[in-house]
């Protein structure tokens, strides 16, 4: 079985990014079917610090373990979903091509269209000036 989860740019903002990743692969694990997992593998150092049960953390997880790439191909597949769903909606941006990545492409598309309720404030304050984070 697998699920996922996902975390909006508002709550990345408030919470920083590493919660905010924990917070989504919580909701993940918790729209899996019953019964809980066994173990949980999580890619990287870090341990899900809410996750009350069995885990497992592995360095480069998805070059050692079957179920750690899998998840990997999954996520990436809906975050290009949803970036292809967004780059409709949001013409100009470019975000066909740079995926939402900080690009040179989407810092000059910033500059030129300002930023949308998409983008993570964290994020806009490495790339625009003060009086355009203010819109």
């Amino acid at each position: 079985a697998w699920a996922l989860g996902q975390a909006s740019a508002r709550e990345i903002d408030a919470v920083g990014i590493r919660s905010a990743t924990e917070r989504a692969m919580l909701r993940a694990l918790q729209r899996l079917p019953a019964p809980a997992p066994q173990l949980v593998l999580v890619d990287g150092v870090l341990p899900l610090r809410l996750w009350p049960g069995p885990q497992q953390t592995v360095v480069r997880g998805d070059s050692h373990c079957l179920e750690i790439a899998a998840a990997s191909v999954l996520a990436k597949q809906a975050r290009d979903a949803l970036i292809q769903r967004l780059a409709a909606r949001h013409g100009g941006y470019g975000l066909e091509r740079h995926a939402g990545y900080g690009t040179a492409q989407h810092r000059a598309a910033l500059l030129e269209l300002g930023p949308t309720a998409l983008h993570r404030r964290s994020f806009l304050g490495k790339v625009l000036p003060p009086p355009l984070l203010a819109a």
